[in-house]
């Protein structure tokens, strides 16, 4: 991890079977860390190309890492949920399983999000998407900018996938998954609302 990037008011937690956690915040506390995930870092946190337009988020990960969020629905900040931490041991543990969900997820959303950007007007210089493409290109024109753990429990951990994209600079490309199966698909604010992981629990009768 890039501890560098932590200020002097940040306090940290050690729990089992994960790296040091970090927490910032007095009445609002939200936690931080960076999960060795070297096949998910490779496929998408490569260096991103001019679409990006500024320099990547400074959060705390590095090279084969991938930044993890983790924060109560309350923000309460002596630790976070157990469910979070269990999320984060399963990703962990499920490196390849994740990265390959992801990938497969964007290479078929793409007939969607053609259908958006068909919908809308767009400038000379604006970005557009290609009629077809694969895990590799995919995976070039996004940037992985955060998990996030919601604080919810189901039959396996929901995982919130907040990306930078190069075909919506503004609002970015999220998912929300459950384990390996996709919740639910679209702009990067998809990865922090908790109430979609709570919505498909209830649905699954967790």
């Amino acid at each position: 991890m890039r501890l560098e990037r932590l200020s002097s008011n940040h306090r940290s937690l050690d729990v089992p079977g994960l790296p040091t956690l970090f927490a910032a915040g007095d009445k609002w506390v939200s936690w931080t860390s960076a999960l060795p995930m070297p096949r998910a870092a490779a496929a998408l946190r490569q260096p991103p190309g001019p679409w990006f337009g500024r320099a990547p988020g400074f959060d705390i990960a590095d090279e084969g890492e991938i930044p993890i969020d983790l924060e109560n629905d309350d923000g309460a900040g002596d630790a976070p949920d157990p469910v979070m931490l269990d999320a984060a041991r399963w990703l962990l543990a499920h490196d390849a399983d994740f990265t390959q969900v992801v990938l497969d997820t964007l290479v078929a959303d793409l007939p969607r999000l053609r259908d958006i950007e068909n919908a809308v007007v767009l400038g000379d210089d604006d970005f557009r998407l290609p009629r077809q493409w694969d895990a590799a290109m995919a995976s070039s024109l996004v940037w992985l900018e955060t998990i996030n753990l919601p604080p919810v429990a189901g039959h396996a951990p929901y995982i919130g996938v907040g990306f930078r994209c190069a075909w919506e600079p503004e609002h970015g490309y999220g998912l929300m998954l459950c384990g390996t199966e996709v919740v639910e698909r679209g702009g990067a604010d998809t990865a922090v609302l908790s109430w979609i992981a709570a919505r498909h629990a209830e649905d699954q009768g967790g």
